[in-house]
């Protein structure tokens, strides 16, 4: 990897590029495809990921898969985070990209979304992305409805920032912390939650539930069955 200066220059360009034609990029016309293009994959190549795979990595080995697909269950569409970040195989964290003209500060869908996809994944963290804001999400505890942007928002970036934070960044969610093992000491607090808040963990809980449930309404109907006809009912 370049030096740390080099870095920070590269991270200032971008910066500037943004500066320069603000207006333009924070407009309507200015899609998500061109966001990535003009700012993300150079910013996460920066962090020193191998976002366009100039390696040619097989698929199992990439570092970075765009548009993974991915369902929490059978019955869900499929759902494709922009990126996916892994150590060989095993995902690390996603990146889910929005327009600029997309407030991600303030507005709580895109938080929510980042959020389901890292959860459902079993990840620590992910990132929410549209360059004018960089933010990272704890993806440890299930997405409420009522959940405002803030809820489970670890940091959130300004592209002004971004070459003070550096290192931060790198820290947090370069290819270096994560291949060499201290991107889960980093989020190594955010682990046992996640064990609690698994969604196993979660599927039965909730067939426990339905489980009382149905042997409550049974109990109700007929007060006289036994334990073990009870339980034969509820399997049924």
């Amino acid at each position: 990897m370049i030096n740390l200066a080099e870095r920070k220059k590269q991270i200032q360009d971008l910066v500037n590029k943004f500066d320069a034609n603000k207006n333009y990029y924070l407009s309507s016309k200015y899609n998500e495809s061109q966001l990535r293009t003009d700012f993300l994959d150079e910013f996460f190549t920066i962090l020193g990921w191998d976002i366009t795979n100039r390696k040619v990595a097989s698929t199992h080995e990439r570092e970075v898969l765009v548009e993974e697909g991915l369902k929490s269950n059978s019955n869900e569409n499929t759902k494709k985070p922009d990126y996916t970040f892994r150590l060989f195989s095993e995902r690390k964290f996603f990146v889910e990209a929005k327009k600029p003209s997309v407030d991600i500060s303030i507005l709580e869908e895109p938080s929510k979304q980042i959020r389901r996809y890292g959860f459902t994944a079993k990840l620590k963290i992910s990132v929410l992305s549209n360059f004018e804001y960089t933010a990272i999400y704890d993806c440890s505890t299930p997405v409420s409805p009522n959940d405002q942007v803030q809820h489970s928002r670890i940091r959130l970036y300004h592209y002004t920032e971004l070459v003070d934070c550096l290192e931060e960044l790198e820290a947090r969610i370069g290819r270096e912390s994560v291949y060499n093992g201290s991107f889960d000491e980093v989020w190594s607090s955010i682990e046992d939650q996640l064990s609690k808040s698994s969604i196993d963990d979660l599927f039965l809980k909730q067939i426990n539930d339905w489980r009382l449930l149905l042997a409550t309404e049974f109990i109700k109907i007929k007060p006289e069955l036994d334990e073990l006809t009870l339980n034969d009912l509820v399997q049924s």
